[in-house]
């Protein structure tokens, strides 16, 4: 929103300022019922010596009276256009036709001039001029401009003896005094009527063939005689950008209603609307219109009014628009302009009566607060020339909708149009969301537009970036995920989701570190969902998929034992690459042969690089030792002696290999105990050498000996007797 509310009424307050000259037939005594009392005359006190300078005088209203001296005083309404355009006005204080003394007052005319009439500056002489014809009771002594005699005298209340008073000035910018000061003498004795009288009529014999301003409407018909006028009313028509102002006057004129023109400005017409209404019904009205009663901004607006109402001779009760109806004491204008001025009568607001809701203006410009049910009440009218539309900047993430909108107009007529500068003509659009500036025109029923600007501040979305994106990880191992945003300072932080995987928790940084195993058999996922925010604007979530893989189940071969010198394959399946410990290197298979029992660890690596293990012991069994005992002597055919085999550090029964005399090879097996017993015959003499060539355990292990030992059986002596 670019525009100040405030200017707007600066504005409209700078035209009320720039006021026009007065209407000549607003300056007639008189303007108004007799009875009542003159809007603008006014007359100092009774003096039964002549007064001091006018401007020490003090003043008071005076009456508008044609009654005094029925029959002596010239009637106004027997006089010709354009005399009969006044009245006659005296003092209030007291009956005017009882007066027996001689005596001086004053009666006074305040008028209020711009600057220059035409171009032409008004505090030069001669370039503004004022006539006053009539008539006065009973002759006028002296005539004032600010205080400066202008040397005027004369003048009758009898028909055909009307006098004229050319003022030429000097004047000055502003306020300006005219004192007339009248005598009055009683004729006759006292208690005869001898009242005092004044009756003038502004440019009475001039204006009707004068146009000072040169705009084609004579001085007596020229609301603002002194400046240039564009409508039939003599005035300038406000500059009022694209409004219709044709438009606008016929559609209240054909109504009815009554302009204001001198009260016109660039941002208002004035119309008063003479039929009767209620307060509420009043403004009712004016909405029908498109428009709403008056809100006064200003005590120049609100004299500009009031000098209008005088001047079209109104008085009563005339509604303006500052209501309470929606809260008791909350007074409002209806069409929703600030509240930058008030000029209530002494005493109020009172709601008196307790349902005063709505607000009249007295003629002396005075607002009072009344009932808005009273009935038969005159109201004025505002058409606001200026409309007012609202927009809100927004400030949006830029992947974010972004909606602008137009308030609801005020202080224009009703009905509105909306047209954007991309081409919408809706109140409310979407647009992209990205920088910009939008441009509304409201537009009124009476061609009257505004415009504001909306602009839309799009703030950038950050953007995750993860790295890697995708990836696998062994169970029990960190996928170390870097997290980045293409802007500097954004936030990251991610959620997690886990299947058949635990170790992954949510969190936020740069970088995501965790241990993460699987539960099952089966390979697990973690799901990591990063979002990255700034500024107050949330990107996109990215997602990164961990896979956990399951570690290889790397199998070895059997244990399995041998004998020292001898060697066995150990093997390992599961995976596609393999690592021996032991000095074995790689490979799936190795043949060992260790000297002493050897466990070999083997690390299998699958197709994910994931690593398992497992072991093969390879047993190398002890050789077995044995003896052989029982070396004796015995003679043929004693009792067969034993030979023992005992095996030892092997595992029994052993198998025993041994020979008898060099022959052929035998073999023994041991009992549990690790020991064999071989009885040896007698039968035969000799020498009987047992040799123990070798044993052979229960693992299968066998050790070669040389072992010996020998029976020797006796032959017997032979007898040969004595």
């Amino acid at each position: 929103m670019k525009r100040l509310f405030a200017i707007l009424l600066l504005v409209a307050s700078a035209n009320l300022n720039a006021q026009f000259f007065p209407n000549p037939a607003t300056l007639s005594t008189g303007q108004g019922a007799p009875g009542t009392q003159d809007p603008i005359w006014l007359c100092s006190p009774w003096s039964s010596t002549i007064p001091g300078n006018p401007m020490g005088q003090t003043y008071g209203p005076t009456l508008i009276n044609n009654n005094c001296a029925p029959g002596a005083w010239v009637d106004p309404a027997s006089l010709p256009a354009p005399m009969n355009n006044g009245n006659w006005i005296t003092g209030t204080e007291s009956d005017c036709a009882a007066n027996s003394t001689d005596g001086y007052r004053y009666f006074r005319l305040t008028i209020n001039l711009p600057p220059d009439c035409n171009g032409n500056s008004v505090t030069v002489q001669g370039n503004y001029v004022l006539n006053l014809d009539g008539y006065v009771d009973n002759q006028i002594i002296d005539v004032f401009i600010n205080g400066n005699s202008q040397g005027i005298s004369g003048g009758s209340f009898a028909p055909g003896a009307q006098l004229n008073i050319h003022l030429d000035g000097p004047w000055v910018v502003g306020v300006n005094y005219i004192d007339i000061l009248v005598y009055n003498f009683p004729n006759g004795s006292p208690g005869s009527s001898n009242p005092y009288g004044l009756l003038l009529v502004a440019d009475g014999t001039t204006s009707a063939t004068t146009d000072s301003d040169g705009d084609g409407v004579t001085d007596l018909y020229d609301v603002c005689p002194c400046d240039y006028g564009t409508n039939p009313y003599g005035c300038p028509d406000p500059n009022a950008n694209t409004c219709d102002i044709d438009l606008i006057r016929t559609t209240f004129l054909n109504e009815g209603c009554i302009e204001l023109p001198v009260c016109n400005n660039d941002c208002s017409m004035y119309f008063l609307n003479p039929d009767p209404h209620s307060g509420s019904s009043a403004q009712a009205y004016a909405q029908t219109l498109g428009a709403n009663l008056i809100s006064v901004q200003s005590a120049a607006e609100n004299t500009c009014i009031m000098n209008e109402l005088n001047r079209l001779g109104q008085s009563g009760v005339i509604w303006i628009g500052f209501n309470d109806e929606a809260e008791e004491g909350n007074f409002v204008w209806y069409d929703q302009a600030p509240i930058t001025y008030t000029n209530w009568a002494p005493g109020e607001p009172n709601n008196s009566g307790g349902d005063e809701g709505c607000t009249q203006i007295y003629p002396d410009g005075l607002w009072n607060d009344l009932n808005c049910n009273t009935a038969n009440a005159q109201s004025i009218i505002e058409v606001n020339l200026c409309p007012v539309i609202t927009t809100h900047d927004i400030i949006i993430c830029a992947n974010e909708p972004a909606v602008i909108a137009a308030d609801d107009p005020i202080l224009g007529s009703f009905p509105y149009t909306f047209s954007w500068s991309n081409g919408a003509t809706t109140q409310t659009q979407t647009v992209p969301s990205v920088n910009g500036e939008y441009i509304v025109t409201v537009t009124d029923r009476y061609n009257c537009s505004g415009t504001d600007t909306a602009e839309v501040v799009a703030k950038p979305v950050p953007l995750a970036i993860i790295t890697p994106a995708d990836t696998l990880v062994c169970s029990g191992s960190n996928p170390n995920l870097q997290l980045s945003s293409d802007i500097s300072g954004a936030t990251l932080t991610w959620t997690v989701a886990e299947t058949n995987a635990t170790g992954a928790s949510n969190g936020s940084g740069n970088a995501i570190s965790q241990t993460l195993n699987v539960t099952g058999t089966t390979d697990g996922t973690v799901i990591y969902t990063v979002t990255p925010g700034f500024d107050g604007c949330t990107g996109s979530p990215v997602n990164a998929t961990v896979t956990v893989a399951v570690p290889p189940t790397i199998t070895a071969s059997a244990d399995v034992s041998i004998c020292p010198g001898t060697s066995t394959m150990i093997s390992a399946t599961g995976g596609v690459l393999y690592n021996w410990d032991n000095g074995l290197g790689t490979g799936a298979s190795h043949t060992v042969s260790p000297l002493v029992t050897t466990t070999y660890t083997v690390n299998g690596e699958d197709a994910n690089g994931c690593l398992g293990s497992d072991a093969v012991t390879v047993t190398v069994y002890p050789n077995p030792t044995a003896s052989i005992t029982g070396t004796t002597a015995v003679c043929l055919n004693d009792a067969a002696p034993s030979l023992t085999l005992s095996g030892s550090v092997g595992v029994a029964p052993y198998d025993f290999t041994y020979t008898i005399n060099g022959g052929a090879s035998q073999t023994v097996t041991s009992n549990g105990a690790g020991q064999a017993t071989l009885t040896v015959p007698t039968g035969t003499s000799g020498v009987f050498d047992y040799e123990l060539t070798g044993v052979e355990d229960a693992n299968g292990c066998t050790t070669s000996l040389s072992q010996t030992a020998t029976v020797t059986v006796h032959a017997l002596p032979t007898y040969y007797g004595c």
